[in-house]
């Protein structure tokens, strides 16, 4: 298995232990990935900034490890492998992202536009809603 076989090993793993993808098959995995952009984050690098516009972009961590920040500056969840991020902000319930996201370590994650998923994957969409709507409820508790 050569470097390039590896990272798509990994990037398939992780997408399958995320129940947004943990149905589809090989062939619906490969084209998802296919049209993914890899993005690799330092530590304390900022993926996302509370108040700023919601681009039409959402996000799995393939490795490494994320913080959420609440309102307080305090940590409110500690996000790592195989964890969807940014789907809040593209499903229409908000204009604008709803907290800080910050590396706490060298991260690489999966990004996709939610024009693509809409285009190309439609099938994606109710589970998409579905995870934002139970962050939305969880954080509220």
């Amino acid at each position: 298995m050569d470097m390039q076989d590896a990272k798509l090993w990994l990037k398939k793993k992780i997408l399958r232990q995320n129940d947004l993808f943990s149905d589809l098959d090989e062939t619906r995995l490969d084209f998802l990935i296919g049209y993914a952009e890899t993005k690799f984050l330092s530590e304390g690098e900022y993926l996302y900034r509370k108040g700023e516009e919601a681009d039409d972009t959402f996000c799995i961590i393939i490795f490494g490890k994320v913080n959420i920040i609440g309102e307080r500056g305090d940590v409110v969840a500690v996000l790592k492998n195989g964890a969807i991020l940014g789907e809040i902000g593209i499903i229409g319930l908000y204009n604008k992202r709803t907290a800080d996201v910050v590396a706490v370590e060298p991260t690489s994650i999966l990004e996709w536009t939610f024009s693509a998923i809409n285009e190309k994957a439609p099938y994606l969409l109710p589970k998409l809603k579905q995870s934002a709507l139970q962050k939305l409820s969880y954080s509220r508790r």
